[in-house]
């Protein structure tokens, strides 16, 4: 010290403070006995700072009011014991979807692990892209990034369902895509002249007939949109009595708690299905064309089904009770 009081003289340490990391506002302040050269020796309780390197810093006091600069030391603390650390997991990701994380467990953990796993990227669309990786050891801690570009040349996969395939007129039907990542929109063609752009459409089909349905998938980053077709037709069938020529068809016994017996004195049976109320067939029989026929309802849940009775002269519906 050279401008201040005491100049020219040998200045006696009169305190210290030390604290750790960043966190000087949490430091410890020690009165010294005043002297010139001071031996700083003490066991300090460390137990609660983080795994790791940590900082310990430390200034002194001269007997003027003066502080020394700031002396930083690196300390190493470790709660498991060097070579006991193993590598116990890893994961992954892609910069077009960093939400969308590859968590992967190593089976036999040890401190250098040879990671060749084959990872399916079929729901990656096609070009190039950047990918991340992670090591995790047995404490949980995650290793720094390492990054990568790899490159797709096919189209990525893609699929949708349909809650229900067949249906009656003027019902819905809601379409689910197998997956949402890196898909930026979906065009969806319902095959009766009506589109959408969204992610899980629900549909109304007014018109009786056998539709396609097809999804046009936009990619995140990419100018091109890939055509699906999924569903081969969403089936509509007229609601109740399609002609009143018809003119009995019976179902017995009722309430029914096994066979459900179907009799049509007018015209022949062609087929038989049982409806659940939200619109699934649960169950179905393709009769020979002959005027009375049996179908099951055993092992259904008790509740409320439509049956439907297609014959030469339409298709008549009908509700039973099964107990």
């Amino acid at each position: 010290q050279t401008t201040a009081a005491g100049t020219g003289t040998v200045k006696k340490i009169t305190a210290l403070e030390y604290w750790i990391n960043g966190n000087s506002t949490d430091r410890t302040h020690r009165a010294l006995t005043a002297q010139n050269t001071y031996n700083w020796e003490e066991l300090l309780d460390y137990s609660t700072i983080p795994d790791g390197i940590n900082t310990f810093n430390v200034r002194f006091m001269d007997e003027f009011g003066a502080w020394t600069a700031v002396q930083s030391h690196f300390i190493l603390k470790q709660t498991i014991a060097t070579g006991e650390n193993k590598i116990v997991g890893y994961r992954l990701w892609y910069a077009a979807e960093p939400e969308f994380i590859h968590d992967v467990a190593v089976a036999s953990p040890t401190s250098t692990v040879d990671i060749n796993d084959s990872l399916s990227v079929s729901y990656l669309p096609k070009g190039s892209h950047h990918i991340s990786y992670q090591v995790k050891d047995v404490r949980g801690v995650w290793s720094p990034v390492v990054t990568d570009t790899i490159s797709k040349t096919d189209n990525a996969f893609f699929s949708f369902t349909a809650d229900k395939r067949e249906i009656s007129q003027n019902e819905s039907v809601t379409f689910t895509p197998s997956i949402r990542h890196f898909i930026d929109s979906i065009v969806w063609n319902f095959g009766d002249g009506m589109t959408e752009v969204n992610f899980e459409p629900v549909h109304t089909y007014d018109s009786i007939g056998h539709f396609d349905v097809t999804a046009t998938v936009w990619h995140k980053g990419t100018l091109e949109g890939v055509s699906y077709v999924e569903i081969k037709y969403i089936s509509v069938i007229p609601t109740g009595i399609t002609t009143p020529e018809v003119s009995t068809i019976r179902m017995y016994p009722v309430p029914v708690s096994d066979m459900l017996t179907v009799e049509s004195p007018d015209t022949p049976l062609r087929a038989l299905r049982v409806v659940a109320l939200n619109g699934t067939i649960v169950r179905q029989v393709t009769c020979r064309g002959e005027n009375t026929s049996d179908i099951s309802l055993g092992g259904l849940s008790p509740g409320t089904y439509i049956i439907l009775t297609t014959t030469d002269k339409g298709v008549f519906s009908g509700k039973v009770v099964k107990k």
